[in-house]
């Protein structure tokens, strides 16, 4: 796979990424337009390779010891994200699905409250180094659950790698921290 670094290749993928997503209405609540990138995986895989190495380009050096990816959708960049980096990878789940000991946040998103973000209590090692990997970062609810669960390990966040940004006024300033780099591909 060709490296991303020409400007021009780089405003293709995002192009190209635009085309792919899908606004789907009063999804998963009315009043609600879901930003669907589904069409990346499920029907174009050159594309979603070239948002993957997209997404993890910037974290390559120095690169994370672990990759903290989101559920549900972020764990399919998460995975190979994690594999391009060589580095660890944690899942972030739901409150109630990680057997064992867990950390666990609350959090809100733009369309649903009451919400926990949990990983495994031994996952995450103090002072290491955290990239954290989602699909869509909109109004950085669960992004913002991650970040606290790598606060509360006692690790450092490096980065935020997304394949879209949804803009939503205040979700950058929301995530703002020292020396954390909020990487997305695209911006709707």
């Amino acid at each position: 796979m060709a490296d991303l670094c020409s400007t021009r290749t780089t405003e293709d993928l995002r192009r190209a990424v635009k085309a792919a997503v899908r606004v789907v209405p009063d999804f998963p609540s009315p009043g609600v337009n879901f930003r669907d990138i589904s069409a990346t995986w499920e029907q174009q895989p050159q594309l979603f390779r070239m948002l993957v190495d997209e997404i993890a380009r910037p974290f390559r050096e120095p690169r994370p010891d672990v990759v903290l990816s989101i559920e549900a959708l972020g764990h399919l960049f998460g995975a190979p994200i994690a594999y391009l980096l060589q580095c660890r990878l944690v899942l972030a789940r739901p409150a109630g699905k990680s057997a064992g000991s867990t950390l666990c946040v609350p959090y809100a998103m733009s369309y649903s409250t009451n919400k926990h973000l949990e990983i495994h209590t031994d996952s995450i090692q103090p002072n290491e180094r955290v990239l954290v990997v989602d699909d869509v970062l909109a109004s950085g609810g669960s992004v913002a659950a991650a970040l606290a669960l790598i606060e509360r390990a006692g690790a450092h966040c490096v980065g935020v790698g997304c394949a879209v940004e949804v803009i939503y006024p205040g979700t950058r300033s929301r995530l703002k921290r020292e020396n954390i780099l909020v990487h997305t591909v695209v911006q709707i």
